[in-house]
């Protein structure tokens, strides 16, 4: 009894943050999201390429890069507004479990904990990106990802989803410019080793922790395991080209405001990493100003995300809008998927700090909620 009332609050609090596959649908880019980006709407088909994101928004975009830049342990965090309080809730629920004298009063415990959730769910990433060397036209690094998601949405009691995923991967990118950046093309391959949470494991019954295996655990402990033991490893690939408008006009329009095209086709063929979850291919398009006005560089963008998926259009939308000083300091704003969201950046010689507050939407072919997440990135810089 003992074993299984562990297994039982191991099973609760482990996927403390996860966001069900079969009701929130997959984050775009799949890997390796910029805190950067976030803060402008999440744009970055088409605007100017940066050291730190252009590999993974649109690997065109190294095409624009000058200067070499090594990058280490850059570290980003993110949690969703609600996740915060899951903490002391956990807690609780252990001491209430402690105290319950029955079986029936352990269930009740968990009943409540599920009914309280309702509606709700959980969200936590956190992002190392060991080492990155970028320089023009060429990408390289290493990074290591996990998110967990839980959700209590729009489910039948006593029932939650859930979905954790790991992922270790080795990054490599190319671009190449024509015709003074009128056509730029890339191509990032991302090997990756994912940890996962088989896809028919991902929705929590009671099933799950009462039913036992044959060394008399509950099954929820092999479903954990196999996160492990049944590891995939894939090689996804994005292809990206933009155009710089004034590789084929000469205007003052034009000149003054740096328009550009871009389009992205991301994890081509739709990734699979079954059993676990896979990719969702993605096609994406953008457009975007990027004047300097004096010692200010600017970037407006407006892009698509997901063309190819069957989501409301406001939840394919995304503008942004990135104001850099001249010193130190970036501020951005934006809209993505019908929501608000901000951002700034403290630049230094050989440190930079990136926070953004966003809102992510929740449903998968209709529009439901946003869910308000904080982010932050920390990097090391030569």
């Amino acid at each position: 009894m003992k074993k299984s009332l562990f297994a039982l609050l191991v099973s609760t609090f482990i996927p403390a943050a996860a966001l069900a596959a079969s009701t929130i649908p997959s984050t775009s880019p799949s890997l390796n999201r910029k805190v950067r980006n976030l803060g402008m709407g999440n744009v970055g088909v088409s605007i100017l390429g940066t050291h730190d994101s252009a590999a993974f928004y649109n690997p065109a975009g190294l095409n624009d890069l000058e200067k070499s830049q090594l990058r280490f342990l850059t570290i980003t965090g993110e949690v969703g507004d609600n996740a915060f309080g899951l903490i002391a809730d956990a807690i609780d629920f252990g001491k209430d479990i402690d105290d319950a004298s029955s079986d029936n009063e352990r269930i009740g415990v968990l009943n409540q904990f599920i009914q309280a959730r309702t509606g709700e769910f959980q969200y936590f990433r956190l992002n190392v990106e060991l080492i990155n060397y970028t320089r023009k036209n060429f990408a390289v690094g290493l990074v290591l990802d996990e998110q967990l998601d839980m959700s209590f949405r729009n489910q039948a009691f006593p029932q939650f989803d859930m979905r954790t995923i790991g992922n270790i991967t080795t990054y490599v990118a190319f671009a190449q410019g024509f015709w003074d950046g009128g056509l730029q093309v890339g191509m990032t391959f991302k090997p990756t080793l994912r940890f996962a949470m088989n896809e028919s494991d991902q929705q929590i019954t009671y099933s799950d922790v009462t039913t036992e295996n044959a060394d008399g655990d509950p099954i929820i402990l092999d479903q954990f395991k196999n996160i492990y033991d049944e590891r995939q490893f894939r090689i996804p690939v994005d292809v990206g080209l933009k155009s710089k408008l004034s590789g084929f006009f000469d205007n003052k329009f034009v000149e003054g405001f740096d328009p550009m095209l871009g389009l992205t086709w991301q994890d081509v063929g739709d990734m699979n990493f079954a059993p676990a979850q896979g990719n969702g291919q993605t096609l994406n398009f953008g457009a975007s100003l990027n004047p300097k006005l004096g010692k200010f560089q600017n970037s407006w963008a407006i892009e698509l995300r997901g063309i190819n998926q069957e989501r409301p259009l406001i939840s394919k939308l995304h503008i942004g809008a990135e104001f850099k000083l001249p010193a130190i300091l970036a501020v951005r704003g934006g809209l993505s998927q019908g929501y608000l969201t901000a951002g700034l950046t403290i630049d230094l010689r050989f440190f930079s700090l990136d926070a953004a507050i966003y809102k992510e939407e929740i449903g998968v072919n209709t529009r439901e909620a946003g869910n308000l997440r904080y982010a932050a990135t920390a990097s090391f810089k030569i």
